[in-house]
């Protein structure tokens, strides 16, 4: 597999940036931004200088997902006595033009933007080493400059690969730091020098949606494989099925496998990260598969829920497999069909189908089984489902069952269903409708886009820092 040269290919977009937009020197007021050139998932700081006290500066941020689609940010502010504008410290203006955040952040335009065209969709990363921004500076409404800042997804030693199900057996993108090609010292020395491995499994969407997580967890050095158990809303890769219905758990267990060939990965070190549904995956996989040794449930479910047909909505269908046998689920389309009917958001649903202690006690994953510690984050303002309950519900059958590992919890205030992916947008205009013949209902996730944002930088924290002691050595 081919290494991609991030630095040929971040550059270059700079240099061409450059030419085309930076002003020169000789113009008194200017952007500032240090580092130009930063990794994805760490903060930068970002000032106007050369100002005069008390001017209006509007900062700009463009940039273009993997579809091509336009994306904006902008925050407008007074500056100092000093005639400088430090995002970290300005308040954002309140009149025209309009910030997209408002508060002082000095990651705001990262996580505030907005899509400007095409069809609302939820933010994707290019499917690059890096991501190219332009932020652009105008005072008093008049634009003095433009500058490219580079954010890098993956660190220069990533190779990335990407697997099809048909000719490998495994659906995803596995993102791997480069071994040096000669370790010096016996083959233990070189077995030592192997790097621990993580499976990242999105939810309901289908697809593999977060490869810019594994490529950042790569760049912290993991083998990291974005994985997909079904299309959905993904571009199709046969074999994989369609839809969320009877979904094989062995579909994780062959990636497992996959991993553990790999020369380069440490077979006692493997993890697995699971958002929303995957989390049921996630957990379901580390019951059946004791090499994973340690399990982060986002938004995450200890309970089995039932698929998902979008061609009938009305009976329950079984959500996953193993060994060909349905795993047992809650059952909750009545309740479904009840909040849809009532115009209610889906977390109501969750929450009246939980009440039913004797189906809950039947779907409960044995989580009690995994060998190795659980962490389970969410937003206390989800409402797709209900997480810091169905977290509460999974600290409680830990303790009662005395699992012997540090499993925790962490639940982030107003946040929603998305709160993890540092200084990426979320844009929460993208929710979806259901119309039936009582009318149409809008299904939102929760949380605020602020709010969600705020949380991202500690849920990513806390994943690095638990994968880390989780995995720093075999036990």
């Amino acid at each position: 597999m081919a290494k991609p040269n991030l630095t040929r290919s971040g550059f270059a977009v700079a240099c061409l940036l450059a030419s085309m937009f930076c002003v020169p020197p000789a113009l008194a007021a200017s952007l500032d931004v240090q580092p130009m050139v930063s990794r994805a998932d760490a903060p930068i700081d970002i000032r106007a200088t050369g100002l005069q006290p008390g001017a209006l500066a509007t900062i700009s941020a463009t940039t273009r997902d993997s579809s091509g689609n336009l994306w904006r940010s902008a925050v407008t502010c007074k500056a100092d006595s000093a005639g400088v504008v430090d995002l970290a410290q300005c308040a954002p203006f309140g009149g025209a033009p309009a910030s997209t955040y408002s508060r002082a952040d000095p990651m705001g335009l990262f996580w505030s933007m907005h899509q400007q065209d095409g069809a609302a969709i939820f933010f994707q990363f290019p499917d690059a080493p890096d991501a190219a921004y332009v932020l652009t500076l105008a005072v008093h409404g008049k634009v003095v400059q433009r500058i490219p800042v580079i954010r890098q997804l993956m660190a220069d030693d990533i190779v990335r690969e990407r697997l099809s199900a048909s000719s490998d057996g495994v659906s995803g993108v596995v993102f791997q730091p480069a071994l040096p090609a000669h370790t010096p010292g016996a083959p233990a020395t070189r077995a030592a020098a192997r790097f621990p491995a993580v499976i990242l499994l999105g939810g309901s969407g289908g697809g593999h949606p977060w490869d810019d997580l594994a490529a950042m967890l790569a760049s912290h050095g993991y083998v990291a494989l974005s994985l997909a158990y079904y299309n959905g809303f993904a571009t199709p890769d046969p074999p994989l099925p369609n839809e969320l219905v009877s979904i094989p758990v062995e579909t994780v267990g062959r990636a497992l496998a996959w991993l553990r060939k790999n020369p380069e990965v440490d077979a006692d070190r493997i993890a697995i990260i699971g958002h929303s549904r995957g989390s049921e995956l996630a957990l379901l996989s580390a019951v059946h598969y004791p090499a994973f040794k340690a399990v982060v449930a986002l938004a995450g479910s200890p309970v089995a829920w039932p698929g998902i047909n979008p061609h009938d909505y009305t009976h329950d269908f079984p959500a996953w497999t193993f060994d060909k046998k349905a795993v047992p689920f809650l059952p909750a389309m009545p309740y479904f069909a009840k909040a849809y009917h009532e115009h209610k958001q889906p977390v109501t649903a969750f929450e009246k189908a939980l009440d039913n202690e004797a189906a809950v006690q039947a779907a409960f994953i044995p989580i009690e089984r995994i060998d190795g510690p659980i962490l389970f984050l969410g937003g206390d303002a989800d409402a797709i489902w209900p997480s810091r309950r169905m977290a509460a519900m999974a600290m409680t059958y830990l303790h009662r069952h005395r699992h012997r590992f540090a499993d925790s919890e962490e639940i982030f205030p107003d946040a929603g269903h998305f709160f993890f992916d540092p200084y990426a947008p979320v844009e929460h205009r993208v929710d979806w409708t259901i119309t039936d013949s009582q009318g149409t209902t809008t299904v939102h996730y929760g949380g605020t886009l602020a709010d969600d944002a705020r949380a991202a930088p500690q849920a990513w924290a806390r994943i690095l820092r638990f994968l880390h002691e989780s995995l720093s050595r075999p036990r």
